[in-house]
This record gives structure tokens, C-alpha cells and sequence, in this order.
């Protein structure tokens, strides 16, 4: 078949000229489109450029031609492997492999891509028993372990150590088989080993870096993936790259990573998930919900992908939606366990309490298991609180997710203060929010003599707040952007003296910014009330928020200032129109509570049922938002005996409005487990009297030190009956309850709650005596601060 022509064209490719080659084959096909060498070998030159589509066509000219010719079957075979066509592969090799050993390692090694792992067994037992191979019982091993023969698979990784004791895909194999055995360093050895032996070896890259991650040393792992991913941008590298960026707040360079890995495999599962958590983060909803409904379209079976996608629409507020996606999760993994807090609060957001009990239940029965083997626990601290969990559970949950933070090294330089004492306060929630609301007083009210005041904001964007706000700190830094520690060093570079976070751990703060110590005094305030397991010095209390029976459960010394915790900002109201237009009937008695409804639980809507069946000429006033949960409680009122349209839904509107309506209800209601904080204290400000209790297992009473320092203590009830007792009683006796308005009124301008004036003042005072111990090289103490 040769001819000069074909001779020359061979010269080519062998002497790597490729495209003289191919353009010589082609001239020879053309002239003789039955020259089985010249389409062989010009396959075979579209195979190495990646044209798999031209190199199968002209495979299967030459097989039309020769049909039992063995070398075009074994090319063709190769070709359809590489483009995914594993099902025509296996075909191919089936009727080649015979006793081959290498056909047969490659027959089983295809049967495990395509996911027929007993067949790949099979092929791959038969294959080494024909030769000993290290690489055939590495396969062998891995196809095992693909069908849960972990211990066969142990054995058949060993013979491959034994016969190549520097094989690296061995080495990764036995990482897989000890990870799965639950043995976490035992299988970051193996890959350590795989990866010192071949760099380039990706799949213990991916793995090594995945250990060190799921390992919490996210650090290590970025430094392993960024410089393998520059050599080699392979879709699975850059994959878990990019998790890894996210996963350290380095957003812009995750999205970078991981859309380029989407551009290399479209249908990469763990790459759009986390574009979707990504773009999430960084307050982009609509590109998140894009990516996670492809992600959904293309493995609606991963219901881990059912979880997050519920939680962006958790966050988005349509929890009748992320409901749903929730129980989807749970129907695809029921052991899931990272689903049941997300799923309690969307079925309170909605009122939807059917199986809300059991759920309760199951996330405090997950959480104690955690909390019994290391690792992770699935619900977060603050989960917990609106719960109503005990003190207990909540500072164990805590000291667990602290101990896990991963932080970058740093050496951070505390400076002495200049002539003014530096406060940084540090927030995701300078926006409309109930902490922004309770904080704009305080900040207002700041000795701008001997304080500089700077704002720190884990925020992306802002509102109308976040303007006022801003305008109100002496400088206003925008962190949301910036890594840990990049944000860490720019608080350490201003010089702050004290840094107050306003967070906790609650949704969008950072604590991995605390934990890196860029302030010498580090306190908590406002937000969160509980334990932050050492990683600030303080927590700004009074002598009711944190009593001393309770001080086991906390990691921080307490600031205790002398009335509360928190101020009832004096802000303006407007007059409302009358009760009519807010829809309420003029000759009832309203119960009120215009708090969030998702913090109302079966249990003491069942006492609001029993005061309006007792009271006929009763209403209950709440909140129209979320419209899901309007029906519900509608529909639960009728269940207890109660017309429905006596609960009386009013419209979100304007704060000053707001405010001014408060006043048109006769006795606030305050919640159970999860009791109001501002929303109560915008009620005491608006001369509306609240009552107040809570479950007796939950020790926390900073709900209590509110009334106490609005000079009203009564208001707060020892239990549920008392609670119904004092309802009944104030709206059947018109005459006490005007006397507790009327001490109410009076109270708002001398009672300790409405002078956020005093608060500040005794606030720099006990910050002002935590930054002086510092200077002192005194340990910190308990700081009391005299009215």
C-alpha cells in the first residue's frame, strides 16, 4: 500500500512536522479515498489535536475497509473512551480484550467510568491474574471500592505497593480506602505520599487539597491548589480551588476558578453548586438561583444541592419555597442532618406547624450527637437561640465552632492609643435591621472629645441605614470585599483600641476576623447575647442579662452596666389616624404583637387562643409579613375555636407610622422561646405595656432586664399561667391598665431603658476601664460600672 507520496507523509510525522503530515494524508485520501494507512494515521494525528469526532469518522472509514483489522478497532476504541462514549469503548474491547491482560485492564478500567463496577471487577480480577501489575491491581482496588469491597480493596492496593512501592495512584487509592474508614490522617499521609511522588498526579492534588480542607486548614490547601491549578487549569483542580477561595471569603478569585472549570466540564456538580453559594455571598441572588436551578436541572438527585438552594431561598424570605426544598433534600438523603434547623425556621417563618415539634426535637437530638465525636456541628450557635435551646447547649455548640476556625497567620502590633481612644464597631448589620435600629442612638451619643468612632461594615452594599449610619461615624470602612485578614489588618492598621462587634454569630458575621486579634480589647454587644467562646474579652451586659448563676456558660468577662443591656432609642413617631385605619375594631381590646411572626410557636399561640375565647370582644393584632404564614395562623386560629378574622394583619409601613400605631393596642404580647428585643422596646417607647415570659428551661432574661429598666418589672411573668393570669386580668380591669400606661408614660422620661444618653456615657466608661487594663498588663475582670 505504500507509495512515495505515503512515504513522505510518514517522514513528516515522524519527524514531528504534524501539520505537513496531515496535509499530506489529506492529498493522498483524496486521491485515494479506499488508502487505509493514510486514514489510519491522519485519525490518529486528529485524536492527539483533540478532534475526536474527525478521527472516530475516518477510524471507521478504514474498519468499513478492513473490519477485523485489530489496530483500528484498539484506536477506535481509545478514541471513544476519550470522548466519554464508554458504552461503544466497552463494545470494541469486549470482542479484543480475550486474555489480554492490558485489554482487559482497559475493558474494566472503562466499565468503571461508565458505573458498571461488578463488571469492572470482574474483568480486572481476570487481568490480574494473568500478570502481576501494579497499575492492574490498583485498578482492581479502586473498582472494588467502588462496590463497597473495602477490605478486598485493602488487600488489592497492597499487592500493588508490594509490586511498585512508588506508585502514586496506589498511594491515592489507599487515601480513599482510609478515609472512608473514617481515618483522616491516614488518608491525608497517603496523598501527602501520592503527590510528593508524582507533582502532576491530579487526583491526588484534588484529594490531598480536599483533606486539608475538610481538615480545616484551608491555608495549607490554597498554597498546594493555586500553583497546581496555574499548570494545569483541569476542571477538577480548579474546582476545588475555587471551593477552597470561597470557602476563605476570596470571592472574586473563586468565581474566576470555578466558571473556569464549568467552561472545561458544563455538568460539574461540585463547580456550579459553589458559583451558586458564591455569587450567594456576594449578594448577587440572581445569578445564584441561575446556577443552582442548572445544577438542579442537571442532578436533581443531590440533595445536598436541594439544602443550599433552599437557604438562598431562606434568604430571599419565599420559605414556603424553601420548604419545599428542604423536604426534597430530605427525601433524597433522610440522614441528613444539616437540613432540620434550616427546615424548623422557614416552617415558623410560615406558621407551618404540623411536624414543627418533631422537627424542634430533631435538631437538638442532632446537636448533642455531634457534640459526642469531633468534628463539626451541623446547626449553628445561633440557630440554637432562636430555639430557645438551654445555655448548656448553646456554649458547647460554640466552643466546638470556635475551636474549628481557621485563621491565617498573622502578627498583628497592638499600638497605644493617641489623645483619643479609638472604638471600631463591627457589623453585617448597618442596614434596616432591628441591631442598626437599637445601635443609631448610641452612636449618636458618643463623646466625640474623647472618642473616635470608626464603623466597620461586613456588608456588600447598604439602604437608606446604612447612609444614616455612615454619616454618623467619624470614618465608615467598607470590609465585605476583603479577605479575613486583609479586613483584620485594616482594623489593626486604623489603631483601634477597642473593637465592639455588634454580631456575634449570627447570619453574615465573621469571626475569624475576631479570632485574629486585630484590636488589644475586644468586646460583644447587641446582637447575639450569648457566648462567643473566648474570641472577645467581654460581653456588655447589666445585672439581670447575665446573672451570676449563669456566668459557667460564658467565656468573656462581663461589662455590666447599671440598668440594661440595651437602650429604647427615643425616636419620632407620627400620629395615627385612628383604629379604623388600621383596620381594627374601635370598641375591642387588642393584643399586640407586631414583632417577627417566626418567632411565634404553637405554644403560646395557644395561650393567645385561650385569652380571645375568654375575651369575645378580643382581637390579636400581628404582622401581615411573610404573607405565607397569613393563612396558616388563620387557619391554626379556627382549629383552636377562634374566627379567624379576629387575628388582625397590619402592613409593613414607615417607621415613624410605624411607632405611632403601636400605641392603638391595649397590652402588648411578647413571644415565647424567642422573645422580642427591639420590637419590644419600640413598643415600651410607644407607651404600649408588654408582657413577657419564657420557657423555664432557658436560663437567659435579658427580656426581662428591658421592663425592669423601663421601670415596670411586673411585666415580666414567671410562667405561662401567670402570663395568661396577668393578660386576663389587665383586660378585664380597665383601671389597672390605665395606671400601667399611665406609669409607662411617665417613665419615658426618667426610666434608664429611653436614655440612650446615660447607656453611652456608662458604655465609654466600661470600655474606657477594659482598654486601661490592657495598658495596665492587668488580666481582664469583671467590669461594674456605678450609675
Amino acid at each position: 500500500m505504500t507509495s512515495d507520496p505515503f512515504a513522505a507523509a510518514l517522514r513528516h510525522h515522524r519527524d514531528g512536522r504534524l501539520n505537513e503530515a496531515a496535509a499530506a494524508y489529506e492529498a493522498i485520501i483524496a486521491a485515494a479515498p479506499g488508502h487505509t494507512d493514510a486514514l489510519y494515521n491522519l485519525a490518529l494525528l486528529r485524536a492527539a489535536a483533540g478532534d475526536n469526532t474527525a478521527a472516530e469518522g475516518l477510524l471507521r472509514q478504514v474498519l468499513a475497509l478492513l473490519p477485523d483489522d485489530r489496530a483500528t478497532l484498539e484506536a477506535l476504541a481509545r478514541v471513544l473512551t476519550v470522548a466519554g462514549d464508554y458504552v461503544g469503548a466497552i463494545g470494541l474491547f469486549t470482542g479484543l480484550a480475550g486474555d489480554d491482560p492490558g485489554l482487559l485492564h482497559q475493558l474494566g478500567s472503562l466499565c468503571r467510568l461508565a458505573g458498571r463496577s461488578a463488571e469492572a471487577v470482574d474483568y480486572l480480577g481476570r487481568a490480574a491474574s494473568l500478570a502481576d501489575d501494579a497499575e492492574v491491581e490498583d485498578s482492581l482496588a479502586l473498582a472494588l471500592f467502588d462496590t463497597g469491597s473495602n477490605q478486598d480493596a485493602e488487600a488489592a492496593v497492597g499487592r500493588a505497593l508490594e509490586l511498585a512501592p512508588e506508585l502514586a495512584s496506589a498511594h491515592n487509592t489507599r487515601g480513599l480506602l482510609a478515609a472512608q474508614a473514617g481515618r483522616p490522617d491516614e488518608a491525608m499521609a497517603c496523598y501527602r505520599r501520592a503527590h510528593e511522588l508524582d507533582a502532576d498526579f491530579l487526583d491526588a492534588t484534588v484529594n490531598l487539597g480536599e483533606a486539608l480542607r475538610q481538615g480545616d486548614r484551608r491555608h495549607e490547601a490554597l498554597a498546594l491548589l493555586e500553583p497546581a491549578a496555574r499548570r494545569h487549569p483541569e476542571a477538577g483542580l480548579l474546582t476545588a480551588l475555587g471551593t477552597v477561595q470561597h470557602e476563605l471569603r476570596h470571592n472574586g478569585a473563586a468565581i474566576a476558578s470555578l466558571e473556569a472549570a464549568l467552561e472545561l466540564q458544563p455538568g460539574n456538580l461540585a463547580a456550579r453548586a459553589n458559583l451558586a453559594a458564591t455569587f450567594q455571598d456576594e449578594e448577587q441572588p440572581e445569578q445564584a438561583e441561575r446556577h443552582f436551578l442548572q445544577a438542579l436541572e442537571d442532578h436533581p438527585g443531590a440533595a445536598e444541592l436541594h439544602l443550599n438552594y433552599g437557604k438562598l431561598l431562606q434568604a430571599q424570605g419565599r420559605h414556603g419555597a424553601a420548604v419545599a426544598a428542604f423536604n426534597r433534600a430530605l427525601e433524597r438523603q433522610p440522614d441528613h442532618t444539616g437540613v432540620h434547623a434550616h427546615l424548623v425556621h422557614s416552617l415558623l417563618q410560615t406558621a407551618n406547624w404540623s411536624n414543627l415539634d418533631g422537627a424542634m426535637a430533631r435538631v437538638l437530638e442532632i446537636c448533642r450527637q455531634a457534640l459526642e465525636r469531633p468534628g463539626p456541628v451541623p446547626t449553628s450557635p445561633f440557630a440554637l437561640t432562636t430555639l430557645g435551646a438551654p445555655l448548656e447547649l448553646i456554649a458547647r455548640v460554640v466552643r466546638r465552632r470556635v475551636a474549628a476556625l481557621e485563621v491565617e497567620a498573622a502578627s498583628l502590633v497592638h499600638h497605644q492609643p493617641g489623645a483619643k481612644l479609638h472604638l471600631g464597631y463591627l457589623s453585617p448589620d448597618f442596614k434596616v435591621h432591628s441591631v442598626a435600629t437599637a445601635f443609631e442612638a448610641i452612636l449618636a451619643a458618643h463623646n466625640r472629645q474623647r472618642f473616635r468612632i470608626t464603623g466597620y461594615s461586613l456588608l456588600g452594599g447598604g439602604d437608606e441605614m446604612t447612609t444614616r449610619l455612615a454619616a454618623g461615624f467619624d470614618d465608615f470602612v467598607l470590609l465585605g470585599s476583603l479577605s479575613q485578614l486583609a479586613a483584620a489588618e485594616r482594623i489593626n492598621a486604623d489603631g483601634v483600641d477597642v473593637l465592639v462587634d455588634l454580631a456575634g454569630l449570627t447570619q453574615g458575621a465573621r469571626p475569624e476576623i475576631l479570632a485574629l486579634r486585630p484590636a488589644p480589647v475586644q468586646v460583644h454587644m447587641l446582637g447575639y447575647m450569648h457566648t462567643l467562646g473566648g474570641l472577645v474579652d467581654y460581653l456588655v451586659a447589666d445585672p439581670i442579662a447575665v446573672p451570676d448563676e449563669e456566668r459557667q456558660h460564658y467565656a468573656e468577662k462581663i461589662i455590666r452596666l447599671p440598668h440594661t443591656w440595651m437602650p429604647a432609642a427615643r425616636r419620632a413617631s407620627t400620629p395615627a389616624a385612628g383604629r379604623a385605619a388600621a383596620g381594627l375594631p374601635e370598641g375591642a381590646f387588642v393584643f399586640a404583637n407586631l414583632g417577627a411572626l417566626y418567632k411565634i410557636e404553637p405554644q403560646i399561640f395557644d395561650l393567645w387562643m385561650r385569652l380571645l375565647r375568654r375575651l369575645p370582644e378580643s382581637v390579636l393584632w400581628l404582622l401581615a409579613e411573610p404573607r405565607e404564614a397569613v393563612a396558616n395562623l388563620r387557619r391554626e386560629a379556627a382549629v383552636r375555636g377562634v374566627d379567624p378574622q379576629r387575628l388582625v394583619f397590619a402592613e409593613l409601613i414607615d417607621e415613624p407610622a410605624h411607632l405611632g400605631r403601636l400605641g392603638l393596642a391595649d397590652l402588648g404580647l411578647d413571644t415565647w422561646r424567642h422573645p422580642g428585643g427591639v420590637s419590644t422596646a419600640d413598643a415600651l417607647w410607644a407607651g404600649l405595656p408588654v408582657l413577657l415570659t419564657g420557657p423555664p428551661a432557658i436560663e437567659h432574661p435579658t427580656r426581662v432586664s428591658l421592663v425592669a429598666a423601663a421601670g415596670l418589672p411586673e411585666l415580666a411573668a414567671a410562667s405561662l399561667d401567670e402570663y395568661f393570669a396577668k393578660a386576663l386580668g389587665w383586660a378585664e380591669d380597665a383601671s389597672t391598665l390605665a395606671d400601667l400606661r399611665a406609669r409607662l408614660a411617665a417613665n419615658r422620661t426618667s426610666a434608664p431603658l429611653f436614655d440612650a444618653a446615660a447607656f453611652c456615657r456608662y458604655l465609654e466608661q466600661g470600655l474606657a476601664t477594659a482598654h486601661e487594663a490592657w495598658r495596665a498588663g492587668r488580666p481582664s475582670s469583671d467590669i461594674d460600672v456605678d450609675p
